[in-house]
Parts: C-alpha cells; sequence; structure tokens
C-alpha cells in the first residue's frame, strides 16, 4: 500500500491515525485491498476549543447521534426512559446543555424517550437539579475600588533627616 493524502481532523486523539480512507471510504479491519492501493490517512489534529454545544433536544436519537458528530462531538451516555435502545425515541434533555461552551471531542449525554416533554416534567426537573447549577442573583453585586498606582521612587529628591537618638537614662539603685 502507498500513502495518498494526509488528512488532520480534530480530535482530542492528537497525533493519532483516526481512520485510513480507500477511495473516500473508510477501511474497517482486517478490509482486504488490492495489492499497491493508496490509501488516505485522518490524522487527529489539536482540537477546537470552546465550541458551542449543539441543541438536539427534540431530535431522535439516530438524528441527535449526526449532529453531535458532525459538531466534532463524541456521544457519551445514551439513558432510554423505557430500557430500550430504540434509536427512534426523542431526546428530552441533553447534558452538556444547548448553547453551553467545550472543547471539540468532549462527551454530550442524551435522555430520551417516547413520551412527550410535558408527561417527562418531574424527571427534567430531577435531572436540571443534578446537572444545572443554581445561581442565586439575590446576591449583592461585587463592589471594586481603584489603588492608587505604584508611584515610582525619587532619587534625586534628599532623604528625609533622622531623628536624633533619644537619650537612655537608667536608674541605679545602692545596696
Amino acid at each position: 500500500m502507498k500513502v495518498g493524502d494526509t488528512i488532520f481532523e480534530p480530535s482530542i486523539q492528537k497525533d493519532a491515525v483516526l481512520r485510513i480512507l480507500y477511495k473516500g471510504t473508510a477501511v474497517k479491519p482486517k478490509t482486504k485491498l488490492p495489492r499497491f492501493s493508496v490509501v488516505d490517512v485522518v490524522i487527529g489534529s489539536e482540537s477546537m476549543r470552546n465550541i458551542a454545544i449543539p441543541n438536539v433536544v427534540g431530535l431522535t436519537v439516530k438524528e441527535a447521534r449526526a449532529v453531535i458528530a458532525r459538531s466534532m462531538f463524541e456521544v457519551g451516555l445514551v439513558e432510554h426512559e423505557d430500557g430500550s435502545k430504540d434509536e427512534s425515541d426523542i431526546i428530552y434533555y441533553q447534558d452538556p446543555a444547548a448553547g453551553d461552551v467545550r472543547d471539540q471531542g468532549m462527551q454530550i449525554d442524551l435522555w430520551a424517550s417516547k413520551k412527550t416533554p410535558a408527561e417527562l416534567s418531574a424527571k427534567i426537573e430531577q435531572l436540571n437539579s443534578i446537572y444545572r447549577m443554581k445561581v442565586d442573583t439575590g446576591l449583592p453585586p461585587i463592589e471594586y475600588h481603584e489603588i492608587p498606582a505604584h508611584q515610582e521612587p525619587n532619587y534625586d529628591a534628599q532623604p528625609p533627616a533622622a531623628p536624633a537618638p533619644k537619650k537612655i537614662i537608667r536608674n541605679r539603685q545602692m545596696l
């Protein structure tokens, strides 16, 4: 085999071989290729940082997997409300939340069901209490006070005169 193109793709697996492509299609392990085939190698490059998490709530599990992969994130836990593995279940909750900022390659956990979000409101509230931080906005704002800028010492000025030493008088008693 010969290596054709080297393609770099953002990944948490920097410098690792992610895939081998033959005529644009990923080669599965133990696949036999014609002698002297030219293959392209996909190598992991440094992942992009601070990317917004896509919103997959309302999509099927199958659709959510595709959106997450296109956004260069990974699918983490997929919790089906009825215990099935049905890819047509609808996502009703995700963690991290849509719009949160993470580095590419991070996992997004999904919760799916055939029930409507209204029927799952208690479950959504429970998940929110676990995964969403509550911010107390009732606290007063932090006050900042400016400190005067540091002044450079003046070496040309005469130093202040040192005070005269005090005389110490001790009383001696005769025995």
